[in-house]
């Protein structure tokens, strides 16, 4: 069990394979967490600012994905908080917050 009075939360979207896996390790571990897909949920502005400052905008945007693919050329060279809260599906998932604390992707350790 965590020792973490307040439980990790991890943003993203359900049907995303990273989601997926992040949950069932988080869940095997029994690491209490509140999962918000920001589909349902949508992301402020100033969430995308606490990712940016905490995580920097080029590890927060996935530029392999189809959302990214679909922007126009100058959606791509001037991204933003607005193109972002567009587009949530810009964002590498999942996006993990403890605490002050700030990181996107799966990576077992840092759980």
């Amino acid at each position: 069990m965590n020792n973490l009075k307040i439980p990790l939360k991890i943003y993203g979207i359900p049907n995303c394979d990273t989601i997926k896996k992040t949950k069932k390790f988080l869940e095997e571990n029994n690491i209490n967490y509140d999962f918000i897909d920001f589909r349902k949920t949508p992301l402020t502005e100033q969430d995308i600012h606490f990712f940016i400052k905490k995580i920097g905008l080029e590890q927060l945007v996935n530029r392999r994905s189809t959302t990214w693919k679909q922007l126009s050329e100058n959606e791509k060279q001037t991204i933003n908080t607005k193109i972002i809260l567009n587009n949530p599906t810009i964002m590498k998932r999942p996006i993990v917050i403890s605490d002050n604390h700030c990181f996107v992707g799966f990576d077992a350790k840092k759980f």
